[in-house]
């Protein structure tokens, strides 16, 4: 074994110099190719199971349909044929150093009249199984909310898949060099299988060996890689206890240029062991080497491919990673610049950096809804008369007033055009009033629909049967149960979040919360000490009066947090 590692990395080192050019031309053609496809079914599928993206609706919906289980095979498949292709590209090119003084760059012509699938199958099925369960997949807590993966939850099912992923890791090895006999040699499919089941039979304890042996010495080059890189952005941020989205970018962009050749070469390695163990075992002849000229042109493309990462990645991060992690919820809109549940609260909520406006909705007589928080006038009015007794015609542009604040009451449909004007993000709480008509929250579900909104909005409620309406009439709204005290069963309700009171807040709720896989958004919190407390506590959402208070407190609790922190709790959150 030691003899076949070091007569494999001499092929390497000799002619290393020869592959830099043929793998920018792969890859270049992969990612051409790829990605457009890539993008085609990712948002085509996406459209039929009625979904707006991957972090615009519950994980658990996405489990559930099976139209995005298609999306996500179709898409592993595709990345696993093109790392087959990948491979064969570095079969021809260690064949050809072993019979042809042929460039080696001849390979992608050579590779473009065959191609094998049967490696890529297996890998996509090995993927599927593997990623659920690794420790940046799904994870089983999160399977066993989802019907449509339940069978692997359960101890017959672990049992199965340990048979079926021990079954597909043998089958992998028996088989791992016919494609090499494949594209090397002028034979059949069936024929290069036969040849590799008969070989890898003689060869399978030390295939074994170096495979792990080799995926072991992968894993701590990246991790290696991907830590002395991450070092300089650690330690500024921590010196400096501030975010550096600029700096974050360039380090993701080396980290991916380098784990990027680190890989390419790695499988190089790869393919000339696989070619040691199936047939090979003398001295390699010369072959013409790239030219220096080749070189320098790959080294400018990586410093291009490094700068061109850089100003993408930093974009991305910047908005994405490097968002508050605390939402800021407007109370019933900015309630202390403009009066409550009127369109210019929104406003100005929206002015002072609000994420998102809470605003409450109650069904009138005529079945329509209007934007309003008490069961009667009595309050903003001085009007006795109860909302469910009136039409929305006789509510709406009702005068109310609170101290030196005044306003009028809104409609539901006027509110959420001004809504979409601002581009406002919603929290809809469903006030019941106990005389709502029959399938009022599908009417609810139905406007939200017909102005696009639906997956954009959280819809909440203090009535538990009111959110499973909700649910039932589009499994994909995310929705949030308001509980007065800590109920014992609040976790198994089917909703992505929960609205607690402050005072029931603490890290003992926030960790079943996080075991059950549903956000914390505490209600009503006042005052710059508690402000403070809950966001440094990273609950999902803090709802306020006091808006730009919070939005400043978060701000700025925010620009400390670092990159690796801010990884860890998006990680925590899916």
């Amino acid at each position: 074994m030691k003899r076949l590692m070091k007569m494999s990395f001499q092929q390497f080192i000799q002619y290393s110099s020869n592959y830099p050019r043929g793998l920018f031309y792969l890859y270049s053609l992969q990612w051409l190719l790829g990605l457009p496809v890539a993008f085609f079914l990712y948002y085509k599928l996406v459209d039929i199971a009625g979904m707006q993206g991957f972090l615009k609706g519950p994980i658990t919906q996405w489990l559930n349909s099976p139209a995005i289980v298609v999306v996500v095979t179709l898409l592993a498949f595709g990345a696993c044929c093109a790392y087959q292709y990948t491979l064969n590209y570095y079969f021809m090119s260690a064949h050809l150093q072993t019979t042809e003084p042929a460039p080696i760059f001849a390979a992608l012509r050579l590779k473009k009249r065959r191609f094998y699938l049967l490696p890529a199958s297996l890998m996509t099925l090995m993927l599927l199984l593997v990623v659920p369960y690794s420790p940046i997949g799904i994870g089983p807590a999160l399977l066993k909310s989802s019907g449509f993966w339940m069978p692997f939850t359960t101890v017959i099912g672990l049992v199965l898949w340990i048979i079926i992923m021990a079954m597909l890791v043998y089958s992998s090895l028996r088989l791992l060099f016919s494609a090499y006999y494949y594209m090397a040699e002028d034979t059949t499919f069936v024929q290069a299988m036969r040849h590799s089941m008969y070989v890898s039979r003689i060869k399978l304890a030390q295939s074994m060996a170096i495979f792990i042996g080799a995926l072991l010495l992968y894993g701590i080059v990246l991790i290696t890689l991907a830590s002395v890189f991450s070092l300089p952005l650690i330690l500024s941020e921590a010196m400096i206890n501030k975010g550096l989205p600029m700096l974050a970018g360039i380090t993701v962009s080396v980290i991916l240029v380098a784990m990027f050749w680190v890989t390419a070469y790695a499988q190089i390695v790869l393919a000339q062991v696989i070619m040691q163990l199936a047939v090979y075992t003398g001295p390699a002849p010369k072959v013409r080497p790239c030219n220096k000229k080749h070189k320098m042109h790959i080294g400018i493309v990586t410093v291009i491919s490094v700068v061109l990462l850089t100003a993408i990645n930093s974009y991305v991060l910047t908005y994405s990673v490097y968002q508050p992690t605390t939402k800021i919820v407007a109370h019933r809109g900015y309630s202390q610049k403009a009066l409550e549940n009127t369109i210019p609260a929104m406003e100005k909520a929206k002015q002072a950096g609000a994420n998102l406006v809470e605003l409450d909705i109650q069904q009138t007589k005529d079945g329509k809804f209007i934007v309003y928080h008490d069961e009667s006038l009595k309050r903003l009015a001085k009007d006795k008369q109860k909302i469910y007794k009136a039409t929305e015609r006789e509510l709406v542009g009702t005068a109310i007033q609170k101290k030196s604040l005044k306003g009028t009451i809104p409609s539901f449909v006027s509110y959420l055009e001004a809504a979409k004007a601002t581009h406002t993000n919603l929290l809809v709480e469903i006030k019941v009033h106990g005389h709502e008509k029959e399938g009022y929250v599908e009417d609810i579900v139905k406007i939200l629909k017909k102005y696009n909104v639906a997956n954009d909005y959280i819809v909440q409620s203090l009535d538990q049967s009111a959110i499973e309406a909700v649910k039932k009439a589009d499994p994909t709204i995310k929705t949030s149960y308001l509980v007065k005290d800590e109920e014992t069963d609040m976790y198994d309700i089917p909703t992505e979040f929960l609205g607690v009171k402050e005072k029931y807040v603490d890290a003992t709720l926030q960790k079943k919360s996080h075991d059950a896989h549903k956000g914390v958004m505490v209600w009503t919190v006042e005052g710059e000490k508690d402000l403070q407390k809950f966001i440094e506590h990273d609950v999902y959402a803090v709802i306020t009066n006091e808006v730009a208070k919070a939005v400043k407190l978060r701000d700025d609790y925010n620009k400390t947090k670092g990159f690796i922190e801010r990884l860890w709790l998006i990680r925590q959150r899916l």
